[in-house]
C-alpha cells in the first residue's frame, strides 16, 4: 500500500495485469473497449432492475389499493346500503365511517359510485337543524326587527352536518377534511358528465336546496342538482358561520376553495360551462327579460365570486402547500403547472360573457388575474396547457376562445378608473406580450379572409393608405396550432376575434400603454413625475421603481461607469430603468400591431385605426419619440433580439406609416388649417431645429442610410434585414410627403430636408457606384 495513493480505505484496488498476455490476445485498447461496454450494461441492468422494482411496487400499491377500496366499499353498502339510504343525519358526525369511507374509496368514473355521492350530498343538505326560537315578550318596538332576523334565519343554511365543526378542533379538521374531499369529487363528477348525463340538468334552471335534499337516492334523473348545491354551500363561508365566528368560518372556506383549486377547479367550471351554457340570443343580451339562469352559470358564478372575496388567504394556502406537498397524481391536479390554479382557465370558453352574464360585473378581475398568470409564457407551455375540452378543434380552439375574450373584455379594464395594481400601463404590456404569444400560436386565416377589397399597387403595398409593405418581416411559416379548415368557426366566435383590428380596440390599447396625446398632456405628465410617460429628467418612473430594481438598475449604472453617489445614483438608475421599461413596452406594442397588420386583409383598416382613430401619430410623438430625440442619444433603449433595434427604428417605422395614411387620407386642410396629426411647430421650429420632426427623420435616415454597417461576417439577419427595409421605406415616403407639403405651403427651410454631415463627393460617388452595380448586372443578365 503506497501512502501517496492512500485514501482511507483498507480494501486494495483491483488492477488488471497485462504485461504476460500474447500477441495473439486482445490489445490493451480492446480490454479498454470491452471493459468499458461490460461497465455500461451492467449499470443498465441495475437500471432496468431498479424500474421494474419501482413499476411493480406501484402496481402492487394500485391493486392493493384498488382492493382494499373495494372491500371498504362492500362494507359500506352494506352499512348503509347501495345508495345511503339507511344512512341519517347522525352518520355525518366526525366519529362516523359514512362519510370518511364514501371519499375513500368513490371513483368518478362509476356511475354506482356517482350516485353514491350524490345521495350523501342530499342527506348534508336534508340535515337542516330549526331556526333558533326568540323571545317575543318585548315590546312591540322590536316586532318588525324580530320578523326580519325570523326571515334571515330560515333563509340561511343550518346544516347539521356543519355544526359538528364546532364541537372541538379535531372534529373541525375532519369536518373540513371531509367536506373539502367531498365537494372535489363532485366537482370532478360534474364535469365529466357536463358534456353527457348531466348536460340537461346542468343547462336547466337551479333547483335550490330544498329540491336537491328531496331527491330520490339514486335517481338518475336528479344527480346533478345534490351534487352542485353541496359544493355551493360547503365552499362558502355561510353555512359555516351559523356555528363559527366569521374569522373561523372564512378560513374554513378558504380551505376548501384552495383544495378545489388546487386540483382544477376552473379547468371544471370552463368545462361545464362550454357543456352546459349555451350562447345567449340578443333578446337576451339587451333590456328584455333574460331567462333563468342555468346551474352551470348559478355554480360557476357563485364559486368564482367566493373565490375573489377569498383570494389573500387562499393564494396563501396554495403557496405554502406548493413549497411543501409533493407533486400530486391526482386527475387535474394543478402542482405541477401553476396556470391550472389560475382564472385564466375560465377565458378559455368561447364566448365567456355571454354564456354567462353573470359574471359580467367581476370580468375586469377576471381578465387581470388571467393576463397576468399568462403573460410570460412561451408559446409551447402555453399550447401545453391550454383545455382542449371546452370547445371544437381542441386546443386550437381554445386558444380562438381565449384570445376572443381577452380582446373583447380588454377595453371595460383598461378604460376604467382607477385600475386594479399592477396599473393600467403594466397591465396593457402584459396583454400585449400574451396577444403576441397567442398569434404566434393560433392559424388565424379562418378568422380573417384574405382580400379585403384594396388592389395591390406597383411598390408592392395597398393602393388604400399605408402602402409598400413588401419590407415587412414576414409572419412565422407554421402556427403552432392546428386548425381543421374544412370546419369553419362559429360567426360569433368570429366576430369576437376580429375585434383584434377594429378602431375601438386599437385606440383602447396604444392609449392605455402611450397615455399623451398632446404636448399639455405630455408637460404636466413631466411636472407630475410620471404619468406613464417618458421624462428625460428622470423624474418619470422613479416613483414607481421599487428597492430591489433600484438596485438592480444602480448596479448596471455602476457598470458603465456612473460616478453619481446616494440619491442622486439613485435617480441615475431608476431613469435608466424607466428608459429600458418604457423603450421595451413601446417597441412590444410596435411589434403587435405590425403583426396584426400581416393578418390576411386587414392592413389597410389597421393603419386607417391607428392614423384615425387611435391617433397613434399624436401619442407616439408625445409619449415617446419626442422626448427621447430630445435626450440627444440618451433616450433610447437598444433592443436585445435579432432585429438589433437601436431603440427608434421600429416606432419610427409604424410613427411614419400611420403619418403617411392621415396625410393621404385626410389632405391639405387636415395638415395646415387644423395642424393635424400634429402642429406644423412639431415638425419644425426655428427656436429648436434639431427637436421636431423633421429632424428625427432626418437622423434616422442618415443612420439607416448611411452611418449604419452590416455586421461582419454573415451580414444582418433576416429579421434586422427586413426592419431596415421597412423603416427606409416608411421614413423616407413620410419625408417626401412633408417635403412635397413644404413645397405646396412651406413651413420648414429646405435645409431641413437636408442632410447635415453628407460630403459633396460622397452621393456622386454613391450614384456612381449603384450606376456601375446596374450596368454589371445587365450585362451578366444578356450574356
Amino acid at each position: 500500500m503506497s501512502f501517496r495513493t492512500f485514501d482511507g480505505s483498507a480494501v486494495r484496488s483491483k488492477r488488471v495485469a497485462l504485461g504476460g498476455r500474447s500477441r495473439a490476445e486482445e490489445s490493451r485498447e480492446q480490454v479498454l473497449e470491452r471493459t468499458r461496454q461490460d461497465r455500461e450494461r451492467r449499470k443498465q441492468q441495475k437500471l432496468e432492475s431498479r424500474s421494474a422494482t419501482a413499476i411493480q411496487a406501484a402496481w402492487r400499491a394500485w391493486h392493493g389499493t384498488r382492493l382494499h377500496k373495494a372491500a371498504v366499499r362492500a362494507a359500506w353498502v352494506e352499512a348503509y346500503g347501495s345508495y345511503g339510504q339507511l344512512a341519517t343525519s347522525e352518520d355525518l358526525q366526525p366519529s362516523s365511517s359514512f362519510l370518511r369511507a364514501l371519499v375513500y374509496f368513490a371513483d368518478p368514473s362509476d356511475p354506482e359510485d356517482t350516485k353514491r355521492l350524490s345521495a350523501a350530498c342530499s342527506l348534508i343538505l336534508a340535515s337542516q337543524l330549526p331556526p333558533p326560537s326568540t323571545e317575543s315578550g318585548s315590546s312591540n318596538l322590536h316586532a318588525e326587527g324580530q320578523r326580519q332576523q325570523q326571515q334571515q334565519q330560515q333563509q340561511q343554511q343550518r346544516l347539521q352536518f356543519c355544526k359538528y365543526a364546532a364541537q372541538s378542533w379535531e372534529a373541525r379538521h375532519a369536518i373540513a377534511q371531509r367536506a373539502q374531499r367531498l365537494a372535489g369529487l363532485a366537482l370532478r363528477v360534474l364535469a365529466a358528465n357536463a358534456g353527457t348525463v348531466f348536460q340537461e340538468q346542468l343547462g336547466a334552471p337551479r333547483q335550490g336546496v330544498a329540491a336537491a335534499a328531496a331527491a330520490t337516492a339514486g335517481a338518475e334523473a336528479a344527480q346533478a342538482a345534490p351534487l352542485l348545491e353541496a359544493v355551493i354551500g360547503l365552499a362558502g363561508p355561510d353555512a359555516w358561520k351559523t356555528f363559527l365566528p366569521a374569522a373561523e368560518a372564512g378560513a374554513l372556506a378558504a380551505r376548501i376553495l384552495a383544495h378545489l383549486v388546487r386540483h382544477g377547479l376552473f379547468e371544471q367550471l370552463a368545462r361545464m360551462l362550454a357543456a352546459a351554457c349555451p350562447e345567449q340570443g340578443p333578446a337576451a343580451a339587451g333590456g328584455g327579460a333574460r331567462p333563468a339562469v342555468p346551474a352551470a352559470e348559478a355554480l360557476a358564478t357563485a364559486l368564482v365570486v367566493r373565490y375573489l372575496a377569498l383570494q389573500g388567504p387562499i393564494v396563501a394556502r396554495l403557496k405554502q402547500q406548493y413549497n411543501t406537498a409533493a407533486p400530486s397524481s391526482e386527475p387535474g391536479s394543478s402542482s405541477g403547472n401553476p396556470l391550472r390554479a389560475s382564472l385564466a382557465a375560465l377565458l378559455c370558453v368561447p364566448l365567456l360573457v355571454q354564456r354567462c352574464p353573470s359574471l359580467r360585473p367581476v370580468a375586469g378581475r377576471v381578465w387581470l388575474q388571467g393576463v397576468a398568470a399568462l403573460q410570460g409564457g412561451e408559446p409551447g407551455s402555453l399550447a401545453t396547457w391550454l383545455p382542449g375540452e371546452v370547445g371544437q378543434q381542441g386546443r386550437a380552439g381554445a386558444a380562438a376562445a381565449l384570445l376572443g375574450n381577452l380582446v373583447q373584455i380588454a377595453p371595460l379594464v383598461l378604460k376604467a378608473e382607477p385600475v386594479q395594481p399592477p396599473g393600467k400601463a403594466q397591465a396593457a404590456v402584459q396583454f400585449v406580450g400574451v396577444l403576441s404569444t397567442l398569434l404566434r400560436l393560433l392559424p388565424l386565416q379562418p378568422f380573417f379572409q384574405q382580400g379585403a377589397g384594396w388592389a395591390e399597387d406597383d411598390d408592392g403595398g395597398s393602393s388604400g393608405p399605408g402602402g409598400g409593405y413588401q419590407g415587412l418581416p414576414p409572419p412565422p411559416p407554421h402556427a403552432l396550432l392546428a386548425w381543421d379548415l374544412e370546419q369553419l368557426p362559429p360567426a360569433a366566435l368570429v366576430t369576437q376575434v376580429q375585434l383584434l383590428t377594429s378602431a375601438g380596440f386599437l385606440q383602447t390599447l396604444v392609449a392605455a400603454i402611450l397615455p399623451h396625446a398632446s404636448a399639455q398632456a405630455a408637460a404636466a405628465a413631466a411636472e407630475a413625475g410620471g404619468g406613464g410617460g417618458f421624462s428625460p429628467a428622470g423624474a418619470a418612473g422613479a416613483a414607481a421603481v421599487g428597492p430591489g430594481q433600484l438596485a438592480a438598475a444602480n448596479g448596471h449604472a455602476s457598470e458603465v461607469g456612473a460616478t453619481a453617489a446616494g440619491a442622486g445614483g439613485l435617480a441615475q438608475a431608476a431613469q435608466q430603468l424607466g428608459v429600458r421599461e418604457r423603450a421595451a413596452a413601446v417597441r412590444s406594442l410596435c411589434a403587435l400591431l405590425y403583426r396584426v397588420m400581416l393578418l390576411p386583409g386587414q392592413r389597410t383598416r389597421v393603419l386607417i385605426g391607428l392614423a384615425m382613430h387611435a391617433e397613434l401619430v399624436q401619442r407616439m410623438w408625445y409619449s415617446y419619440l419626442r422626448a427621447a430625440h430630445a435626450a440627444k442619444g440618451e433616450g433610447w433603449a437598444p433592443s436585445n433580439d435579432d432585429s438589433v433595434d437601436p431603440g427608434w427604428m421600429l416606432p419610427l417605422t409604424l410613427f411614419s406609416r400611420a403619418y403617411s395614411s392621415f396625410i393621404i387620407i385626410a389632405g391639405d386642410i387636415e395638415v395646415y388649417d387644423r395642424q393635424r396629426p400634429l402642429p406644423l411647430a412639431e415638425l419644425y421650429s426655428d427656436e429648436q431645429p434639431k427637436v421636431g420632426v423633421l429632424s428625427l427623420l432626418k437622423y434616422a435616415l442618415w443612420q439607416a442610410l448611411w452611418a449604419e454597417t452590416p455586421p461582419s461576417p454573415g451580414g444582418w439577419s433576416e429579421a434586422a434585414a427586413g426592419l431596415r427595409s421597412a423603416f427606409k421605406s416608411g421614413a423616407g415616403k413620410l419625408l417626401g410627403q412633408l417635403y412635397d407639403r413644404n413645397c405646396r405651403r412651406g413651413f420648414a427651410p429646405a435645409e431641413a430636408f437636408q442632410a447635415d454631415a453628407l460630403p459633396p463627393d460622397r452621393f456622386h460617388s454613391e450614384m456612381q457606384a449603384g450606376t456601375a452595380a446596374g450596368r454589371a448586372l445587365t450585362d451578366a443578365g444578356s450574356t
